[in-house]
């Protein structure tokens, strides 16, 4: 048989076994209905665990409303990936430019969501099972930061618990401690440009002339101090680890 043809078969077999774990159609009462309920219900408890402000922000909309959106993700395009973990992510993927354009869905609804896809993805990030050596901060080195990281762009205020979510430009690093305790800082826009190239490698002293922000400080506080106290704040999150060696 040519390959062409072995290819064709593949995808055929493919397509049934997705319709008979994710499909809509068939005997609902029979095996193959209670297998598909089985394979959905695991799937949208791990996206609700994932997601839970995204779902509890469309059931408040209409009683089941994640469920229905993510049944129709389920029949529409269907999971890419082996593994369970990311499925989440690719039903946002496919949602976000959706509600994006749908009327009924809250402005907000798609930044939350990449907000806590970007949460989970940085909690189940895998360690460096080679940490970077580390010396002491100097303006000549570059700095180490957590390897478990995100510089995220929001136009909404996600990390905030308000309800709706507040319309505003927003940059959060995103990072894991040595602990694996995921934290949230919220950087000021004029700090970005700086935290930008030290992210990228550059050393400290050449990042700072670079740069044409600095972290605001009132008249009395040297502009030193500010950056100083800044550093300082990454560090006692542990997302600042040190100077590279």
């Amino acid at each position: 048989m040519a390959d062409a043809d072995e290819a064709e078969l593949e995808a055929a077999r493919q397509r049934r076994i997705a319709d008979a774990c994710l499909g809509a159609g068939g005997d609902a009462g029979g095996r193959v209905g209670v297998y598909r309920r089985l394979v959905r219900g695991n799937l949208e408890t791990i996206a609700r665990r994932i997601l839970p402000r995204t779902a509890a922000q469309l059931d408040r909309l209409r009683s089941d409303a994640f469920h229905d959106w993510f049944g129709r993700f389920l029949a529409e395009r269907g999971p890419r990936t082996a593994f369970l973990r990311d499925v989440p992510p690719e039903f946002i993927r496919w949602a976000g430019p959706l509600w994006a354009t749908d009327g009924d869905v809250p402005p907000f609804l798609p930044d939350l969501a990449r907000h806590e896809v970007d949460l989970f993805e940085v909690d189940a990030a895998p360690r460096d099972p080679t940490p970077s050596p580390l010396a002491e901060v100097a303006l000549d080195r570059p700095l180490v930061f957590a390897a478990a990281r995100r510089l995220a762009r929001y136009d909404h205020a996600v990390q905030e618990p308000g309800d709706p979510v507040e319309r505003r430009v927003t940059h959060l690093l995103i990072h894991r401690d040595h602990e694996n305790t995921v934290h949230v800082k919220v950087i000021d826009e004029r700090d970005l440009p700086l935290l930008e190239l030290l992210l990228g490698g550059t050393p400290l002293g050449e990042a700072i002339a670079a740069s044409v922000t600095r972290r605001a400080a009132d008249a009395s506080e040297p502009p030193v101090t500010a950056l100083a106290e800044w550093l300082a704040g990454l560090g006692e999150t542990g997302a600042l680890l040190g100077g590279e060696r």
